[in-house]
């Protein structure tokens, strides 16, 4: 049987550990509470860009772009969001796993990597895929000319034909429950949903010079209020699925605990009872 003094080392780990997974609990639940602020703050601008750009697609339906629908695909690039850190569930696994099954539809020859994250950056440079950027920050330290800048470097390689096709894989905050990888083609852009010119908004509004130069102006905000978007979402729902992790881990230490109370006090037991048998036996002899 354990003895009463490697109990109560043990209790005494396990309450140590518990404070931490409780102080990490908090943390998330700060930092989830600040991005969910910036999505809310920054979101409706950039969806009047989506909504512009929209409307020009359906205004004009033999606008001849370059970021429009293209249908010679060459080579393609992901950018992908996981965390900047572990302890977070599954939040780094799923969002990986579901990088690397996409990736598989295609030739890894032909795929560029836009790694936005550290543990992204480290996956992929154990691997053979090309890494056309890697930004290894904190998300949390992720602002709107971060965002801006990466969106140029993305596009200049759109526009220099170094792919024909960008997309995002990122995680969307459902709640603090519900996490969900997403995959998200942006260029070229395709609207062809959209194409009931009886259902868009502000019909006459005129596009000066054109459609095609204000098409070009707006679609590097356009591409950095969704980039930016999807790192904020990305860190709510690592915060989101740490939060539960440790919340989780802090339950488990409870029960712990418990279970570690009942063998101590049967560890206790059992030595009074023997010091008695012991006492017992020796006035006996005596």
């Amino acid at each position: 049987m354990v003895g009463v003094k490697d109990i109560k080392r043990r209790k005494k780990t396990i309450e140590n550990t518990m404070k931490i997974t409780k102080a990490m609990e908090l943390v998330a639940f700060s930092k989830l509470r600040k991005s969910k602020e910036q999505v809310s703050k920054t979101a409706p601008f950039f969806d009047e860009i989506y909504n512009t750009i929209k409307n020009i697609s359906c205004l004009d339906k033999n606008l001849n772009n370059i970021f429009l629908k293209n249908n010679i695909i060459k080579k393609r690039c992901y950018v992908i969001i996981a965390g900047d850190k572990g302890l977070a569930g599954s939040y780094n696994g799923n969002i990986l796993r579901t990088a690397q099954s996409e990736l598989l539809k295609y030739n890894k020859n032909n795929i560029l990597i836009a790694s936005i994250s550290k543990k992204s950056t480290d996956f992929f440079k154990k691997t053979d895929y090309d890494l056309y950027y890697k930004h290894e920050g904190l998300l949390e330290n992720f602002n709107i000319d971060l965002a801006f800048e990466i969106s140029k470097k993305l596009i200049d390689g759109f526009l220099n034909n170094q792919f024909q096709e960008l997309s995002i894989i990122f995680t969307d905050f459902v709640s603090v429950l519900a996490q969900k990888p997403v995959i998200k083609k942006i260029l070229p852009l395709d609207f062809s949903d959209f194409s009931d010119f009886n259902n868009i908004k502000n019909k006459n509004v005129i596009y000066d010079p054109s459609p095609g130069a204000v098409l070009d102006m707006i679609v590097p905000q356009y591409i950095t209020g969704i980039l930016y978007g999807a790192v904020v979402k990305s860190f709510a729902s690592e915060q989101g699925s740490r939060r539960m992790a440790m919340e989780s881990a802090s339950k488990n230490a409870k029960e712990m605990l418990k279970d570690l109370d009942v063998m101590f006090n049967k560890a206790r037991q059992s030595s009074i009872t023997q010091e008695i048998t012991e006492i017992s036996a020796g006035a006996r002899a005596i």
